[in-house]
């Protein structure tokens, strides 16, 4: 009898069907992921969006705060930007707020969302937001790199974990765009998976 290890690489799990939002509250509403989050083309200034994104995959990229603590409000005066340790397998999420352009008073939106793991890391800056979208993007999404406006950039907007699974932000703009893209631990099965490669022994005589 001959023994024959077959793997699947952990980038196969780099799927959007994995990873869950259980709950979503306030001014947010939990979509599929679109074809385009670019500037102005998925936007609505009474409400934010968020998607799952890639899913079960190692990443040891940039960050913004690492290891978020419970009840403490952080804005860009208080962020912590560095490096993922890793790499780490990671579940990916994006808050996205697109005011239409809407000039001042400047619209905001308040809300809450719960994911089924806990929060390990934010990034939230317009450079870290640009470098990690190949990595952990959306497949077949459109990002709006470059786009000067896209992370957070005041004191009103700010991003705070009630528990270890549930962020609760608040994002206003200027005829710009806000985005938060959460980081969160996998599920057993999936970070099992990923760490084994998905390797399964077949027997063949």
């Amino acid at each position: 009898m001959k023994n024959v290890l077959v793997c699947v690489g952990a980038a196969a799990l780099g799927c959007s069907s994995l990873g869950a939002v259980v709950s979503v509250t306030g001014q947010v509403s939990h979509i599929a992921p679109p074809p385009s989050l670019a500037f102005g083309v998925f936007a609505d200034k009474t409400k934010a969006y968020v998607i799952n994104e890639r899913q079960g995959v190692l990443f040891s990229g940039g960050v913004d705060k690492y290891l978020p603590m419970v009840g403490v409000a952080y804005t860009t005066s208080n962020l912590a930007p560095g490096l993922l340790p890793g790499p780490t397998f990671v579940d990916s999420h994006l808050i996205h707020f697109d005011n239409n352009g809407e000039p001042s008073p400047y619209p905001s939106v308040t809300g809450t969302v719960t994911f089924d793991g806990p929060i390990i890391a934010i990034i939230c800056s317009l450079g870290r937001l640009d470098l990690s979208d190949a990595a952990l993007g959306a497949p077949g999404t459109t990002y709006a790199a470059g786009e000067l406006s896209r992370g957070i950039s005041s004191v009103i907007d700010t991003f705070k974990l009630l528990s270890p699974n549930t962020i609760q932000f608040t994002l206003a703009n200027g005829q710009a765009m806000d985005d938060i893209r959460v980081l969160t631990v996998p599920g057993p099965g999936v970070a099992a998976m990923g760490l084994l490669g998905l390797c399964t022994l077949r027997r063949r005589r």
